[in-house]
C-alpha cells in the first residue's frame, strides 16, 4: 500500500521535481557565468588532468594512435615543459567526451564551408567548447538519473531535497563548470547509470 501511495504521489509531482532540478542547473550556470567560468570555453583543455584525458581522444581521432608527443607539444610547448612520464590517466573521460568531440568536428567543418578559418585539428575552439559543455551536461544528467533512482524509494519532496543537497552542497557543484574539463561529472553519471540499471 505504501509503495502504491509513493508511486501515485510521484505521478502527481514528478514534473515539478525535474523542473526544479533543471532550474537549479540553470541557476548554477548563470552563477558560474557571472563569475567568469563560461568565458573562453574554447580554451578549457589545459593544465594536466584535462590534457591527459583529452589527448586520448584527440590522438585516437586524428592520428589513429595513442602516441601523445604531438599533443604534449601543442599543450605544453617546449620539451622541458612536457610530462616526463607516459599518460597514466584513464581513457574513460575521452570515451564519454567522444560524441561532443565529434559534434565539435562537424561544427568546425560546417564553419569552414561557410568561409570561417578554423583549423580542423582537434585543438581549435569548437572541439574544446563542445567537450567542455558536454562534460557539464553529464553532471546534470547524473543528477536527473539519481532522482530517477531515488523515486523508487522516496516521496517526491525527499527526492528533490536529496538531489538539491547533492547539487548545492558537494564538490559536484564546482565540476559542473570548473575551469577545465575534468573526469568527475563522467564518474558521477556512470555511477548513476549503475544505480538505475
Amino acid at each position: 500500500m505504501r509503495g502504491g501511495g509513493i508511486r501515485a504521489g510521484w505521478r502527481a509531482n514528478e514534473n515539478r521535481v525535474y523542473i526544479v532540478l533543471i532550474a537549479a542547473y540553470l541557476v548554477l550556470t548563470g552563477g558560474f557565468g557571472y563569475l567568469g567560468y563560461l568565458e573562453n570555453i574554447e580554451q578549457r583543455i589545459k593544465g594536466h588532468d584535462s590534457v591527459y584525458y583529452y589527448s586520448y581522444l584527440r590522438s585516437a581521432f586524428f592520428d589513429r594512435d595513442l602516441n601523445f608527443e604531438n599533443e604534449w607539444a601543442h599543450f605544453y610547448g617546449a620539451p622541458e615543459n612536457r610530462p616526463e612520464y607516459d599518460n597514466v590517466f584513464s581513457i574513460g573521460p575521452a570515451i564519454l567526451w567522444t560524441p561532443f568531440f565529434a559534434l565539435g568536428h562537424v561544427t568546425t567543418l560546417i564553419a569552414r564551408s561557410y568561409g570561417y578559418h578554423i583549423e580542423v585539428d582537434g585543438y581549435s575552439k569548437f572541439y574544446q567548447a563542445f567537450v567542455y559543455i558536454g562534460n557539464s551536461l553529464y553532471g546534470w544528467v547524473g543528477v536527473l538519473l539519481t532522482a530517477l533512482f531515488l523515486k523508487k524509494y522516496l516521496k517526491s519532496n525527499a527526492v528533490l531535497m536529496a538531489c538539491l543537497g547533492v547539487v548545492f552542497s558537494t564538490q559536484l557543484t564546482y565540476y559542473f563548470w570548473s575551469f577545465t574539463a575534468m573526469s568527475h561529472n563522467g564518474s558521477f553519471v556512470t555511477t548513476a547509470l549503475f544505480q538505475i540499471g
